[in-house]
């Protein structure tokens, strides 16, 4: 047999003070998360993950420790995870400052989602990277998260708490069907929040300076012309058959740096942050919009659909219309033409119906 000799770098003094102070920089080292991980990694084998490393940290520095949280304590899901807040639908990562790592951060005025309404969160805690587990149920809903997260499963006809990594084939994940009214103190005007979602539907902008809106709906057109004129004082102008441009630098940077506009590639286009994080109203503008480019009805499913090359885009969407009650499933249909997928979202029946009468089409 032969030994193995891991090094562990945070034993090594490196100040003249944890030089001059060895015993107390032994204490100092040993109660340290970073240290407490790499103990449990090495000589337990086991991955302790970066919570359960600042208990441990917080246990050793008070004579009587107690710990209160709540059920399913331990969460920690994917930076890109929407949660919706007081201020409206965000990114786990656009509330927890990414560049501070595993360190509390706490919020004076932030109330997020959970099982039985808003309840106010005290702090956030950002992990950095770690192994994460995704699942992905049968109508294409997704979550990522560490193993140890727990969520709700359903289970011989129970509901229980379980953690991604015990998740198995066949298990079903319960979705919320409630609407929950979506607030937020930010503004964005309504027509405003429908020219966008004209322009995440059929609007294209890959070159800076210009925006092209591709459609062959004259009542499309006059809408997306008037809103244009009345807020950027720009006028759509035909270069083509189907296609219409506006010029200019300054509305074309302020899509992307004032409304949140994420990408110019059509394949990874999403909702933009401003309208995430508007209220209900607004949001369903921007949806009417969305719709009135590339959705429609199929009458013989009794269906509504709507058609992205972005499967980001249908993720979010698919997200949004979770909120209101609208449970949806994601196909994937492979377009020999072009030779690439595109990605459908579909509300059947008594969803579509939910759709028709809390969102709707805005096009006669």
């Amino acid at each position: 047999t032969s030994k193995i000799y891991t090094k562990n770098d945070l034993l090594n003094p490196k100040t003249e003070w944890e030089k001059d102070n060895p015993d107390l920089f032994l204490a100092k080292v040993i109660s340290d998360p970073a240290y407490l991980a790499f103990t449990a990694k090495h000589i337990l084998n086991y991955r302790l993950p970066p919570i359960q490393a600042l208990m441990l940290q917080e246990t050793w520095g008070f004579p009587f420790p107690m710990w209160i949280a709540h059920r399913g304590f331990g969460k920690c899901i994917n930076g890109n995870s929407l949660i919706l807040t007081n201020n409206g639908i965000q990114r786990i990562k656009e509330v927890i400052n990414s560049d501070i790592l595993k360190e509390k951060i706490f919020f004076d005025d932030l109330n997020v989602l959970s099982n039985n309404g808003f309840h106010k969160v005290e702090y956030g805690w950002n992990n950095g990277l770690t192994d994460n587990i995704e699942i992905k149920t049968s109508n294409g809903y997704l979550l990522e998260g560490v193993p140890e997260h727990k969520i709700k499963a359903i289970r011989n006809g129970r509901i229980i708490w379980v953690e991604l990594s015990d998740i198995k084939i066949n298990d079903y994940i319960p979705i919320n069907r409630q609407h929950v009214n979506i607030k937020s103190n930010k503004y964005l005007d309504k027509n405003l929040a429908y020219f966008f979602g004209l322009l995440v539907g059929d609007g294209g902008y890959t070159v800076r300076g210009r925006i092209t809106l591709t459609t062959a709906d004259k009542e499309l057109l006059t809408s997306a012309t008037l809103i244009a004129k009345r807020f950027f004082d720009k006028e759509f102008k035909r270069v083509d058959k189907y296609s219409y441009n506006i010029y200019g630098v300054q509305i074309w940077d302020d899509l992307f740096q004032k409304y949140g506009f994420n990408s110019p590639v059509c394949g990874e286009k999403d909702i933009p942050t401003s309208v995430l994080q508007a209220d209900e109203e607004t949001i369903i503008s921007f949806l009417r919009g969305l719709y009135d480019t590339d959705g429609y009805i199929e009458k013989a499913n009794l269906s509504v659909g709507y058609c992205s090359k972005s499967i980001n885009l249908i993720h979010t969407l698919q997200f949004i219309l979770s909120l209101f009650g609208i449970i949806t499933s994601i196909k994937t249909k492979h377009n020999k033409v072009y030779n690439r997928n595109y990605f459908t979202l579909h509300a059947y029946g008594k969803n579509a119906k939910i759709f028709y009468e809390k969102i709707g089409f805005g096009l006669s």
